[in-house]
């Protein structure tokens, strides 16, 4: 439940698209997180990002959004905005209607050369 917290953490070695981060963010929770899969490109300017396998990093980044209420507010604020602007169902079904017609062109183009 992320309304318990106040922050969200995410300690992965290895992750595809990180849906609990955008869950988090969705709740308004700034996330710590590592730097694998599509997690810096969820996560953006609104947490922290740090390396895999750095526990020295992981945990000073943990200590300092805990640490600086202003800044956990400002990154919470942020991070649900972005959500609401970037990570949408519609926004989703836009990307994959625009690709799906780029290859669609594509694919006309090549057929009309041959």
């Amino acid at each position: 439940m992320f309304c318990e917290g106040d922050i969200s953490v995410l300690s992965s070695i290895s992750e595809g698209f990180p849906y609990t981060v955008l869950e988090a963010m969705a709740s308004g929770k700034p996330c710590v997180a590592t730097d694998v899969g599509g997690v810096r490109e969820a996560v953006g300017d609104t947490g922290l990002v740090v390396p895999p396998w750095d526990p020295q990093s992981f945990g000073e980044a943990v200590v300092e959004l805990l640490s600086d209420h202003e800044r956990r507010r400002d990154l919470a604020r942020r991070a649900r905005e972005r959500v609401l602007s970037e990570f949408t169902i519609a926004k989703q079904l836009a990307g994959y209607d625009e690709l799906y017609r780029e290859l669609d062109q594509t694919t006309r183009e090549r057929q009309a050369r041959t």
